[in-house]
């Protein structure tokens, strides 16, 4: 494995970076200034998306994962155990080149202005500006949520922007797309604030409800939304219908 590394400010940890075996994800160690192993952690990260492994000031660590978010973890004061927190959830500053980041990506760029009225719009122009349509859609719905705001706060991964849509096709150019599309290897997993009022009932049809964890888990095929993507919108999942319909989720980290 490839091991990367880099000493924390305070020169006491080591962040270690490691390839997992076949290279399709990776996951990071934390050792103290004599290699001593402290800490592994449990998740791992899709090399498929934009993933960033960084110290801050404090002596935290923090990934930012373009598929699953943004976490730190941090050493406990008394027992040394470090302990993870979602970074959504926390009242702690980000790392400034984070925050950078984040004001690049989310400055006053028109492709991540919210529609102009609220709830979904039907412009098709007005959408082909934001993201790739490998072919005219016979219709369109779609709608982009700033983080912050009553519909941002209740999808996944709110502190990022959003674009939803539903896309029209005849059924053989739904295919084409599809066959063209790569199937996404993680699970689909929302919360019931995930299904906005404009949603087809056909969307929600797909998806079946885990009864102990209150979340809803997509029960067909979910695809990369690469042939869809443009910057920003290069992060998020597609789903087909034999119906024609193509139902899309972005979101900028």
């Amino acid at each position: 494995m490839v091991d990367r590394s880099a000493l924390s400010p305070s020169g006491v940890y080591r962040l270690h970076v490691l390839a997992s075996e076949g290279g399709r994800s990776q996951f990071f160690q934390i050792t103290d200034d004599e290699g001593r192993l402290l800490f592994t952690s449990l998740d791992s990260y899709d090399t498929r998306h934009r993933t960033y492994f960084l110290w801050d000031a404090e002596d935290r660590v923090w990934v930012y994962s373009g598929d699953v978010g943004t976490f730190f973890w941090e050493a406990d004061s008394e027992t040394g155990e470090w302990e993870q927190y979602t970074y959504v959830e926390a009242e702690v500053e980000a790392p400034p080149f984070l925050q950078e980041l984040r004001s690049r990506w989310h400055g006053e760029d028109p492709v991540l202005a919210p529609t102009s009225t609220p709830g979904p719009s039907s412009d098709r122009a007005a959408l082909a500006e934001r993201i790739t349509l490998p072919y005219p859609p016979e219709s369109v719905s779609w709608e982009v949520i700033r983080p912050g705001s009553e519909e941002g706060s209740r999808l996944p991964g709110s502190v990022d922007y959003q674009l939803v849509a539903v896309l029209r096709y005849d059924p053989d150019v739904a295919r084409q797309l599809r066959a063209a599309s790569v199937i996404r290897q993680s699970a689909v997993v929302v919360d019931e604030d995930f299904f906005l009022p404009w949603y087809p009932e056909q969307v929600r049809e797909y998806f079946v409800e885990d009864a102990p964890t209150g979340y809803w888990r997509l029960t067909m095929p979910a695809y990369e939304v690469a042939v869809f993507a443009r910057s920003p919108w290069l992060n998020g999942w597609v789903f087909f219908l034999e119906t024609g319909l193509v139902f899309l989720f972005f979101h900028t980290s």
